[in-house]
């Protein structure tokens, strides 16, 4: 998943920069202070720099001339009103995440022999069919990858193996894939990334192999499921990224085979919203958890929680508007900050050990 940068309406690699001309170097364009909403790229040129027109919300239409070989990583990430692209028969190389988030982008034509970034494109949802097929076609194929938006929305899609040899899934690769029951990840696989799984409405149970560890950072990877009802962690898993569970009402139960890791702060965080909304759920906090962060549980039905020893921190609204839950037993050297339990019943019987 791209790094979520600041967003600004111009470059932020000159910020503060006061000329009105671009800045060209060695035939690479690095700075473009002042484009207008039709932008034309300079002559000579032969690279447009990374985060050249960053998050810019002027433009509306690029023709990038002849003689442009290559356009660096997140070159036009998030530029927003970007609806057309023209790219030269000249362009080698488009870097990952150039066009990132350009949502409003509705025309662009594919080079011949044009090598693209698998995330290139990524979160251009105003592009027609054809058009992803082209680029999709113009990805250097990785078989050990199952590329970002892969099978994003494919409603046709109803069990899937990831074949042998695979190490990573993209973000949003099964995305809104709502007939999706099924999925077999084997041993090897070490990499999920954002919103993997995200709204496959009929997945019921998913085993995340031995080899699966790294999942603190990871954003969204089951929400939304909600016939989601049994996770299996086979590894020591680093924690559990934001809203990673949340929305997946029939959740039952969450089984962490062989305990749980830390990540590199040696830390296990369960995090914002990471079971939110999961109405079914009997939770089973592991020791080794150390902390619950905010909103975690929000929303969630059960009527008692043992939080363990090993838990440092229990952070405000962790627990919001459990109303259902009438015990809790934690350590007395858990720091439980003001509001944890906001929105419980006034009856809620916290008990130290």
């Amino acid at each position: 998943m791209p790094p979520l940068w600041r967003r600004t309406s111009r470059s932020t690699r000159f910020s503060g920069c006061s000329l009105l001309a671009p800045i060209v170097q060695d035939g690479r364009l690095f700075c473009f202070p002042a484009p207008s909403a039709k932008t034309a790229i300079p002559a000579g040129v032969k690279i447009i720099a990374s985060r050249c027109f960053f998050s810019n919300d002027e433009i509306v239409e690029v023709k990038i001339p002849e003689g442009v070989e290559e356009i660096e990583e997140s070159a036009f990430y998030g530029c927003d009103n970007l609806k057309k692209l023209t790219l030269p028969k000249s362009l080698k190389k488009i870097g990952e995440t150039a066009f990132y988030g350009c949502a409003a982008l509705e025309a662009v034509n594919v080079p011949a022999g044009i090598a693209i970034a698998a995330d290139a494109f990524a979160g251009c949802d105003s592009l027609d069919a054809a058009t992803k097929e082209a680029i999709a076609s113009a990805i250097p194929q990785d078989n050990t990858k199952i590329r970002e938006e892969q099978y994003k929305g494919d409603t046709s899609l109803t069990e899937f193996t990831v074949p042998q040899g695979v190490v990573e899934i993209g973000a949003h690769a099964f995305d809104g894939c709502v007939n999706l029951a099924r999925v077999e990840i084997p041993e090897g696989v070490t990499k999920l990334d954002w919103s993997v799984f995200e709204g496959c409405t009929s997945l019921k149970e998913v085993v995340l192999p031995e080899s699966c560890v790294e999942l603190h950072g990871l954003c969204k990877v089951f929400k939304g499921c909600t016939s989601l009802e049994r996770v299996v962690f086979k590894g020591k898993i680093d924690g559990l990224g934001g809203s990673f569970f949340a929305g997946c009402s029939a959740l039952r139960e969450v089984v962490f085979e062989k305990g749980v890791g830390v990540d590199s702060f040696n830390s296990h965080m369960w995090n914002y919203d990471a079971f939110r909304d999961c109405t079914s759920l009997v939770p089973v906090i592991p020791d080794g958890v150390s902390d619950i962060n905010s909103c975690a549980f929000a929303n969630c039905t059960f009527a008692s929680i043992d939080i363990p020893a090993s838990v440092k921190n229990v952070y405000s609204e962790a627990f919001l508007d459990c109303a259902q839950l009438m015990s809790v037993t934690y350590s007395a050297k858990t720091k439980i900050e003001r509001g944890a339990f906001a929105g419980c019943p006034k009856t809620l019987k916290k008990k130290k050990y």
